[in-house]
């Protein structure tokens, strides 16, 4: 594989498992009752969970006076002592901790079980499970009760998907499978809109089960605010999405979701057909739902990309929005019927293909994805973005590529927004430019990594219309009747047809609105799979990093230090241009030789270079990031450029950030950070 096409890729890689007797021969305290604990291998200072219903006692006795009572599940504390702590297989521990809730000030013991000491910075949070429609996940025990059930898969002595249909119907009397504790909760949570946290404490390389999926076994604090509780057995929309179980899970019916789609849709000159195709497709659907269907279930948008006018004179637009409110199914039919009036210009139609060629195949494919992106969404819906074309687009550094992105960015914008994309190109795998346009095409759409939302149409424009309009009229039947049987019924579409390339955004899109009132994880400590145990291909969790804001301003320094690097060309003397434009005496020093690896300059900060991930920039060498090629160097420059723009963001936007207890002041609140935001 090019180093080109991997540049930006991070891959979660386990670096063997840490043995829990070894816990806190990480852990360094000096300084008693003055400075916090910290661990060694990372710098950081050590932070304790508590569980539910714990107590902050005067001494380090359960009979001594109790300075706090039923501490707040998962509040963050600071260790200033540790007093005979120990734990076993099973995360069980004996001895006290001294803490308090600010690295400056000493409040007093809690018993060592209560707290759950994270010695590491990574957490998980559960993958969208609307795209590939995995099977909920399952938390064991210990770790041995996982390896046993994945033997019994091995052997063929128990049926994955067995297992866990006895798994989803345990409770009101059902006992769960033995080793099984409890299970993820029906309702998927956004992290973003509903806090929650799921440290790692210790992980396993599990890849002998399936050494082609690199499968990890993680041992999780499912930790919320709300006391210990069990999780009820309660119906599942990846099993059965009927209306029942959207009120059961919601307090709503199925026909009161809101779902908003905005079309994205190539409008050059060989395209026509396939625009008359969606036109026609949604006015036979929807025809009659300005009478049927209530004005806020159901919205939709249009936006069109060409290419580049100001290089291919004649061509009108490079993207045009022409919703700028997204519209009801009937005012929407009405603009498609018209085709948005007449175009002063050419006098033909606004909507419609373009008059004159572009000169070359590919399109300006990003600049539409990022109008869509970034269109006048209503916020109380599911997002969805149908993206439909038969051309790659432009990449990062091509005179026709007008916006600077490429698809990796671009997916990075939509997850931010809670966007959906679900990716069509019309066309073949014979085409000439098939491999650029699957790669773009696939990254951008809404996915798990394994299973995404991107299908291959060939046929007519007859073709696409017929089956885009089984693909509206199963939202519609969701949103007008609450049957959701055609977006979550357990008949996958063909491979290759178009509702296989949209149904997992649309489930995507529906599972996160319906995410909105979901309960967070209980509290619990437990190990899990990070795949389906049905399905290996699929992953169960998003892999986060928690940071706090100088842990942030520090990646700003090294990823802003290493563009100038980059631009100067390694050079150490001379005259460049910072990110910020300003003129700088000298290019930034990594302290480091030619032939180091640039993860072993003392710039990186050590947390980073603990974080058991693949850096496909840090695990260069000085001269193989300086001497790159033209196409990588281009992509690189990219790629910082937006890391930069990334971490600016992140410090300037307050809702991001997230207070681990009511005490923290603003520099200990932390940052959930995806692991494809690092460097």
């Amino acid at each position: 594989m090019k180093h080109s096409t991997i540049l930006a890729s991070l891959l979660f890689t386990s670096i063997g498992q840490t043995c829990l007797a070894d816990v806190m021969s990480d852990i360094v305290c000096t300084d008693l009752g003055e400075t916090p604990c910290f661990v060694e291998t990372t710098g950081f200072q050590l932070r304790l969970l508590a569980k539910p219903q714990s107590n902050i006692y005067l001494e380090p006795d359960e009979s001594s006076a109790q300075i706090g009572s039923n501490i707040p599940a998962f509040d963050a504390l600071f260790a200033f002592e540790e007093q005979n702590v120990s734990y076993d297989e099973n995360f069980v521990a004996t001895g006290w901790f001294r803490v308090g809730h600010a690295p400056n000030r000493v409040e007093g013991w809690m018993r060592a079980d209560d707290v759950v000491p994270w010695t590491k910075a990574l957490a998980v949070a559960y993958t969208n499970p609307g795209p590939s429609q995995r099977s909920p996940v399952v938390l064991f025990d210990s770790v041995d009760s996982l390896e046993y059930a994945l033997e019994d898969f091995d052997a063929g002595a128990l049926e994955p998907e067995r297992f866990v249909r006895d798994v989803v119907a345990a409770g009101d009397g059902v006992l769960p499978p033995e080793g099984v504790v409890s299970r993820e909760g029906d309702g998927w949570i956004d992290i973003s809109k509903n806090f929650y946290l799921m440290p790692i404490l210790d992980h396993k390389d599990l890849f002998a089960f399936d050494p082609s999926q690199n499968i990890v076994g993680v041992q999780i604090a499912a930790l919320t605010n709300a006391a210990r509780s069990d999780q009820a057995a309660a119906c599942d929309l990846r099993v059965l999405g009927t209306d029942a179980c959207f009120e059961e899970q919601t307090g709503q019916a199925a026909s009161d979701i809101s779902l908003e789609v905005v079309y994205v849709i190539d409008m050059t000159a060989s395209m026509q057909p396939y625009i008359n195709a969606v036109a026609e497709a949604v006015r036979e659907s929807t025809q009659s739902l300005g009478q049927r269907v209530g004005t806020k279930n159901l919205k939709f948008g249009l936006v069109g990309y060409r290419d580049d006018p100001e290089l291919s004179p004649g061509l009108g637009f490079t993207a045009k929005n022409f919703t700028p409110e997204l519209l009801t199914p009937d005012t929407f039919t009405e603009l498609l019927r018209s085709g948005g009036g007449t175009d002063a210009e050419t006098g033909g139609r606004v909507i419609a293909e373009a008059s004159v060629g572009s000169g070359d195949f590919p399109e300006n494919v990003f600049a539409g994805v990022e109008a869509g992106i970034n269109s006048n969404w209503g916020g109380d819906a599911g997002q969805v973005i149908i993206l439909i074309g038969d051309a790659p687009s432009h990449p990062i550094g091509h005179g026709k590529n007008t916006t600077g992105l490429d698809e990796i960015s671009l997916k990075a914008m939509a997850e931010q927004q809670d966007v959906y994309i679900g990716s069509v190109f019309l066309g073949t795998e014979a085409s000439e430019h098939f491999a650029t346009a699957k790669s773009q095409f696939e990254t951008m759409a809404s996915g798990d990594n394994e299973t995404v939302s991107f299908g291959v149409v060939g046929g007519d424009g007859a073709s696409v219309q017929s089956e885009l309009r089984d693909v509206i009229n199963a939202v519609l039947a969701l949103v007008e009747e609450g049957d959701a049987s055609g977006v979550f019924g357990a008949g996958a579409a063909p491979e290759g047809s178009l509702a296989s390339a949209i149904m997992p955004a649309i489930r995507a899109a529906v599972v996160d609105y319906i995410g909105q009132n979901a309960t967070p994880p209980s509290n619990i400590v437990a190990w899990a799979l990070d795949r389906d145990p049905v399905d290996f291909g699929k992953r169960s969790f998003d892999i986060k990093v928690m940071v706090t804001r100088k842990d942030i301003e520090e990646m700003h320094s090294l990823v802003d230090g290493l563009h100038q690097l980059l631009v100067s060309g390694g050079s150490s003397s001379g005259v460049i241009a910072g990110l910020s434009g300003v003129a700088v005496g000298a290019s930034y020093d990594l302290e480091i030789s030619q032939s180091q690896l640039i993860s072993e300059s003392p710039r990186v900060p050590i947390w980073v270079k603990e974080l058991p991930y693949r850096s496909e920039i840090l695990k260069l060498t000085l001269e193989e990031f300086t001497n790159q090629s033209a196409d990588d160097r281009t992509r690189t420059e990219e790629r910082l450029k937006k890391l930069v723009a990334f971490y600016d963001d992140a410090l300037q936007r307050p809702d991001g950030w997230v207070s681990l207890n009511e005490q923290a002041n603003v520099d200990e609140r932390v940052y959930m950070l995806d692991l494809p935001n690092l460097p």
